[in-house]
């Protein structure tokens, strides 16, 4: 069968993986066909980074170096700051003490709302950067300039408002920080907060007032409020130990414990063979599933690169995933400022 609404995913060529992703939703929808899945069980999960919007760069590595950068300018004589000036000047290489220092810097102990905060900042001047002697081979100057919102892949976009219109539950699941994608997803995605799944680790939540009856120093007085806790005296406070990181196995591991369910309908791309697990884990789903892998082919609209050893093509292969080609399978690339 041939689908020749073209109102359904417009930015997609008819030689793309369209027409399969048509007929699963539409299967998986239908009462009366084999395949159809109750609307509790169709879950949909979404890698982020070069899945919805583009990678290289890598935007919250981005905003780790711009947070840095300040804590450099606000303390130069430190130790810290020298080591990380260095870093910044390529005289050092990353190494384990490079990252926990920028985990440290840039996140650990401060309020929720603080990081937060620092986020919008950052993505309120980002723009993609220039072309120089570093970069040269890992972006593409025809996108300098812009804005993240304008690095959205518009076919994956439109894939999310098919699959929503559907009843399918759409989770982000992705190696940023959930704290981080938490402060765009809804805004780009339509994905709220509480489908967020990224590398985490438990928060603190902090009072001012100590509620524990065997400590009488802090006794309540029966007058107050909600036993004496006053909500601008509670906040939660970022932490960084034993963080989870929604990368390889640890997504499938993620999705496992947040959503209690194996998704139906999986979407990575090929980088790393970082989501390998992910999609063979939606692989591994009793019920009928889908898994589409983004591969990035074009280097007049994007950026191409790919995996030396293949393996993620290579598994698409032997497991059946409908692979999207950008050069060939996308009319356009980019929600805005069209490529």
């Amino acid at each position: 069968m041939a689908y020749k609404n073209y109102d359904i995913l417009s930015a997609w060529n008819a030689n793309s993986p369209r027409e399969k992703i048509i007929q699963f939703v539409e299967e998986v929808t239908n009462e009366n066909h084999i395949n159809f899945v109750e609307p509790s069980k169709r879950i949909a999960t979404f890698d982020n980074d070069g899945t919805l919007w583009c990678e290289k760069p890598t935007i919250q590595i981005e905003f780790m170096k711009y947070q840095m950068q300040k804590n450099i300018a606000a303390n130069p004589d430190t130790e810290i700051s020298k080591m990380m000036e260095k870093y910044f000047k390529g005289e050092i290489k990353k190494n384990a003490t490079i990252q926990r220092i920028l985990y440290e810097q840039v996140e650990s102990g401060m309020p929720l709302s603080e990081f937060q905060t620092n986020v919008k900042e950052f993505l309120a001047q980002w723009k993609y950067p220039k072309e120089n002697e570093k970069n040269k081979n890992t972006i593409n100057k025809k996108l300098t300039g812009r804005t993240y919102k304008e690095l959205t892949y518009k076919p994956m976009l439109e894939l999310l408002d098919y699959l929503r219109k559907n009843d399918f539950k759409i989770f982000l699941c992705s190696g940023g920080s959930s704290d981080f994608m938490r402060v765009f997803a809804e805004e780009l995605y339509g994905i709220p907060n509480e489908n967020v799944i990224g590398s985490f680790a438990i928060n603190q939540y902090v009072s001012a007032i100590n509620t524990k009856p065997d400590e009488p120093k802090n006794d309540i007085e029966p007058e107050e409020p909600k036993n004496g806790i006053k909500p601008e005296d509670t906040f939660i406070r970022k932490q960084i130990q034993n963080i989870h990181k929604t990368v390889f196995a640890g997504k499938s591991e993620a999705i496992d414990a947040r959503i209690g369910r194996i998704p139906i309908f999986s979407a990575g791309n090929v980088l790393n063979a970082g989501d390998v697990e992910h999609l063979t884990y939606c692989k591994s789903n009793p019920l009928p599933n889908f898994q589409l892998l983004i591969n990035h082919d074009d280097a007049e609209r994007e950026v191409a690169y790919s995996e030396k050893n293949r393996v993620s093509l290579d598994v698409a292969e032997l497991q059946d995933w409908k692979v999207v080609h950008m050069k060939d399978h996308w009319k356009t690339v980019f929600a805005k400022n069209n490529l």
